[in-house]
């Protein structure tokens, strides 16, 4: 397959409550990691290592998941059955294009950094945290598999492409700052600590 073009001109309700878990994802995440640390926490000064010392905390986490599965429930009011002007987007092997109305914006396969797949959509990140959903139902499967396909092969270039992006930050951070040392992930804490 060269090119396809989609129009998403309205969002299901099962696609909604897609994008809401979707969206939640990361979140649902570190809630659960910091979970895990208080109950260390508790193992650590209390000694205490019985299922009861973990009641309260894995009860917050249950809370917090229960209340925002409500809210999204309840906040669904068919707003989004009807997207006016539409989205339309238009997909080749070198990327996609994505346009609402006036707004046009175009990224390369290589600049996209993640593909998540659903029971309902495709959800086509066009940077760490913003995706852009896309209903299965208004996509044939061999579609849905070039993009998938597309994105894919497009993985060793996203790399080498973030690897120069990483360098040249680097670099402009040396130059910025030449007496403090750079770690491999960033200035190294501790607090910013001077090169010797």
């Amino acid at each position: 397959m060269k090119s396809f073009s989609l129009t998403v001109g309205g969002i299901e309700r099962r696609e909604y409550f897609a994008a809401c878990h979707e969206s939640a994802k990361r979140f649902y995440i570190l809630l659960a990691l910091s979970m895990f640390a208080i109950c260390g926490l508790i193992i650590l000064f209390t000694g205490n290592a019985s299922p009861a010392a973990f009641l309260w905390p894995l009860a917050i986490y249950a809370a917090v998941v229960v209340f925002y599965e409500a809210v999204v429930h309840v906040s669904y009011k068919d707003q989004l059955a009807v997207i006016d002007p539409p989205v339309e987007y238009e997909f080749t092997g070198a990327g996609w294009t994505v346009r609402k109305g006036d707004v046009t914006a175009e990224i390369e396969w290589k600049h996209t950094p993640a593909l998540h797949r659903t029971k309902t959509c495709l959800f086509l990140y066009n940077d760490d945290t913003t995706s852009n959903l896309l209903p299965l139902r208004l996509m044939t499967e061999s579609q849905a598999k070039a993009v998938e396909t597309w994105f894919n092969n497009s993985r060793a270039a996203y790399k080498a492409y973030q690897k120069k992006e990483d360098r040249a930050a680097r670099k402009q951070f040396r130059e910025e700052h030449p007496g403090l040392r750079l770690g491999r992930t960033g200035p190294a804490w501790g607090p910013w600590k001077k090169k010797k």
